[in-house]
């Protein structure tokens, strides 16, 4: 019977290892810039500016930023080299009452 106890017990705490793993890949991927990403596009736009000069200078700035409040966004930020490669630079930083880290 005792083997029988241990063995159930075993059981459970390898059970229990795997859902604390999961869980634990889970939160790591919500705080990756991909899993910052998903969740900001399930959020509406709530501004995007683009500079005029990109054409001329062949350099320029796109902002797109996401939120659900005003007060609260996360903006996707890119450098865009309008003659040759495309996006060159880009930056994820969040403002205000919504924080991703």
């Amino acid at each position: 019977m005792a083997r029988n106890v241990a063995a159930r017990r075993a059981a459970k705490a390898q059970r229990r290892k795997v859902i604390v793993a999961e869980k634990r890949q889970v939160e790591n991927q919500a705080k990756s810039v991909s899993g910052q990403v998903r969740a900001a596009q399930a959020e509406p736009i709530r501004h995007c500016l683009v500079s005029e000069a990109r054409f001329k200078t062949g350099m320029g700035m796109l902002v797109v930023a996401r939120g659900p409040s005003p007060s609260g966004v996360t903006a996707g930020v890119f450098l865009h080299d309008t003659f040759a490669v495309g996006a060159k630079n880009a930056l994820l930083p969040s403002f205000g009452s919504r924080t991703m880290s």
